[in-house]
Parts: C-alpha cells; structure tokens; sequence
C-alpha cells in the first residue's frame, strides 16, 4: 500500500503544531499521538445498532491513513475498551468529558471525533468530523459531506479535504488524488468488514469481564465477517490486517510491550505480494523498500534491545523453503540498504507452512513476505 498522505493528518498536524508551540514550524519531525475513535452513528432506522459498522468503519480507515505517517503515533481505538464501555466507544459517551478523559489516560494529544448518518430509504450517507485538541477539548475545525453510501471513501476524502481548508492547509494535486485512493471501493466488502471488528471490540470487552464463552462466541462470529469481506474483495487489505489483528491482540502491559504491538500492527498491512518469480521480487522488493524506508528505519531501529524484526518469506504450495528464504533474504538486504540495521533484522524461509488460510494453495498470492516482532529472549 501507499504511503499515503491524507489531508486528515495534514489538518491536524497544522493544529497541532501552531497551537503546542509557537515556535515549532511545520517541517519539524516532532511527533505527536492522535486517536480516533468510532464516529457516533446517528442513523434514524428500525435497528440503528445494524449500522454501527459505519461508525466503526469511517474512523478506522482514516486511522490506517494517519498511521502510515511518521510524524504522528496513531492510538488504537480499541484500548479505549479497557477505559469506557464499548456501547460508550461506538456510540459515543453521552458526556463527552468522560470521553476525552479516555483519550488523555492513553497520552492522545489530538483527536478526530465525528458522526455517521444513513438515510436507509434513499441511501444516502452523511460524515461530519471535527478535529480536537485533548488538553483543553477546544474544536480545531469541523466539516461535513454527504453523498451515496456507495461513495463512502470519496466522502472520506472530501470531509478530511473539507477540514484542511477550514485550518488553512493548502493541498498539492498529488495530495489532492490520494484523497480518492483506498483498499477498496466495495461496499459489501466494508461493511462485512466492520462487522467483524464490531464483534472483534465485543471479544475484547467479554475478556475484560472474564466472560470466556462470549470470548470464543465473538472471535468466531468476526472470522465469519472477516471471511466474507476477503471473499468479495482479495486485494482488500485493511481487512487482512483486522483479520490478524483478531488473533495478535493481547493486553498491553509495558510501554515496550505497547510499542511492539502498535509496529506489528502496521507490519500487518505491508506484506510484499506479486513476487511468483525472480524479475517481480526484485522490482516489488526495490520499490516497497524505498516507498517505505522512512517508517521501516523509525519503527525497527527504534525497537527495546529485546525484539527483532524477523522477515518471513512464504511460497505458494508448488514453491521450496529454499526459495521462500531467498525471498527473505532479498527483503533484508534492500532494507540494510536503506538503513535499517542489521543487528535489528533475522530472515527465515517457511516454504508453503504459512499459507493464507483463505486461499488455495497454489494461489499465487501465497508468495510473499510477511514480518513479524519477535523476542530474543527465551
């Protein structure tokens, strides 16, 4: 995936750096932490909660935007969990004190909050979102677009592009076109999606109550939806990071925890697809390392002394560990050449022992390289 720059996150990088220090100016690398949590979904039906996979959904796609930028930690929403209830996270706590006072207790600097409405009889969506400085919960700028449910991403665009100009942010064309860009423009596919990671905060709230059956209940009721929207839409791949996600979350406990778990999760969405043969993997390879050697260098060699990042290389059910390890050892050196150090990266070769439990076996999807954080302590 790209990395893409969203005006969401051009919008609220002029907040935050005119409003926290006067004297910091917009090309600095001062990183600052944002949330967004679920839009509150004002939807007027017979059954609203069948439409809280908007609220969930709109936020969490721009989430994925912010969180390819290295100048912003992205906060995930599904801590909030352990702070509010969960009817409180997607439906929006009814005093929004409460709410901030969430975001502060994770360290989030700014927020993004919004509503999501659908119009059942005509289809129409509409997205308002406002931009929030957590310190003293003051309104940065707020918008709002309407348009076809079908047309979400581009009403995605168009409110964040809404919100940049309310703060004075001038946009490039390329900015501009990247607005449009997205995993997907199915529908289907995205509202099975966040269907899944609805039931996936239920999982999360039923371990935190000890409720162990409402645990499984939940985790299969979301591989069910997960299933489906890889099913309508392979290339779809924030799915394939909410499916994973499912199965690598686990309480954090350290900081050093916190931070291995917030680079996998964006480890989850670059693996390296379309490299069934030797030209593909070498220009595949070349182009992923360079489009993302800002964020690999900041994440990986910034990793506690007890973590590596291990580069995985996986082949379809015809391939050979010898070449799923080539594959990986491609990946290490072009990152050692972009700077990422050595000492901080392993690569394995699995062969076909990892495949996509989704796909055939010989799909050719199957050869690609994953990474994962992994502890050198034993």
């Amino acid at each position: 995936m790209q990395f893409l720059i969203w005006c969401a996150v051009v919008a609220v990088a002029s907040a935050s750096f005119s409003c926290r220090d006067a004297g910091t100016q917009a090309g600095d690398e001062q990183r600052i932490s944002i949330i967004i949590p679920p839009f509150v979904n004002t939807t007027v039906a017979g059954n609203r909660d069948d439409y809280d996979y908007l609220s969930i959904g709109i936020a969490d796609e721009l989430s994925n935007r912010l969180a390819y930028s290295d100048r912003f930690d992205v906060i995930d929403p599904a801590l909030l969990v352990e702070k509010i209830t969960l009817r409180q996270l997607v439906g929006g706590a009814k005093d929004e004190k409460a709410l901030v006072d969430a975001f502060l207790g994770l360290k989030a600097e700014y927020a993004v909050m919004g509503t999501v409405s659908l119009s059942v009889d005509r289809n129409v969506l509409t997205l308002s979102a406002r931009a929030l400085r957590t310190a003293d919960r003051k309104t940065m700028a707020e918008a709002t677009e309407t348009g076809e449910a079908s047309e979400w991403n581009h009403l995605r665009g168009l409110l964040a592009s809404r919100l940049a100009a309310k703060l004075g942010v001038k946009l490039s064309g390329t900015a501009l076109r990247q607005l449009a860009e997205a995993d997907t423009r199915e529908f289907a596919a995205f509202r099975e999606n966040y269907i899944g990671k609805l039931y996936y905060y239920k999982s999360l709230e039923a371990g935190i109550n000890k409720k162990e059956d409402d645990v499984r209940k939940f985790k299969q009721l979301s591989l069910l939806h997960y299933s489906k929207a890889i099913a309508r839409d392979v290339n779809y791949q924030t799915v394939r990071k909410n499916y994973v996600q499912l199965f690598d979350f686990k309480k954090l406990l350290s900081t050093k925890e916190e931070k291995s778990a917030r680079i996998q999760g964006r480890l989850n969405e670059m693996t390296i697809f379309g490299i069934a043969n030797q030209a593909d993997a070498n220009r595949h390879i070349a182009e992923w390392a360079a489009k993302n050697q800002v964020l690999i260098k900041s994440m990986i060699n910034g990793l506690p002394d007890e973590y590596r990042l291990e580069i995985q290389g996986h082949t379809d059910s015809a391939g050979s560990p010898a070449l799923a390890a080539a594959r990986a050892k491609q990946v290490y050196d072009a990152l050692r050449g972009v700077g990422v150090f050595d000492f901080k990266m392993t690569h394995k070769g699995y062969g076909s022992l990892k495949r996509i439990p989704w796909i055939h076996p010989g799909d050719k999807s199957n050869n690609r390289v994953t990474f994962a954080i992994v502890s050198v302590i034993k």
